[in-house]
């Protein structure tokens, strides 16, 4: 049975990224899937954090808090295609919790973790 594409244009998206990448190799392709993964956990992270604190960054609309962003640190995060680099966003009351990556976890997946992200 073939398998359905979640997004129709994930051919066209798959060859941009061929295109810009140009793998040559196994580990290339790797290098390439990480990078997208990376980028992917932190637009979720930052949508975490614009749930949150009831604002989009940068956004001009009055705030119902006064929390706001306090940048963000490094996390290496390891999973099934090896260890993976992710910038984790945080507020200055220090009450942000993350729901994707866990304060204490960092190796995905893992079947006791509630929103742990299989790859």
């Amino acid at each position: 049975m073939k398998k359905e594409r979640l997004n129709p244009r994930s051919k066209e998206l798959l060859r941009e990224m061929m295109g810009m990448y140009q793998p040559k190799t196994v580990g290339d392709i790797q290098a390439m899937l990480k990078d997208l993964f990376a980028d992917t956990m932190e637009d979720m992270l930052k949508a975490e954090l614009d749930e949150e604190l009831g604002y989009a960054k940068n956004s001009q609309q009055p705030k119902t808090t006064g929390n706001r962003r306090n940048g963000s640190y490094p996390k290496t995060v390891r999973s099934n295609i090896g260890e993976i680099k992710v910038n984790i966003p945080r507020d200055r009351d220090g009450e942000y919790e993350l729901e994707l990556i866990p304060k204490a976890q960092s190796t995905y997946p893992q079947s006791t973790a509630k929103n742990s992200v299989p790859i």
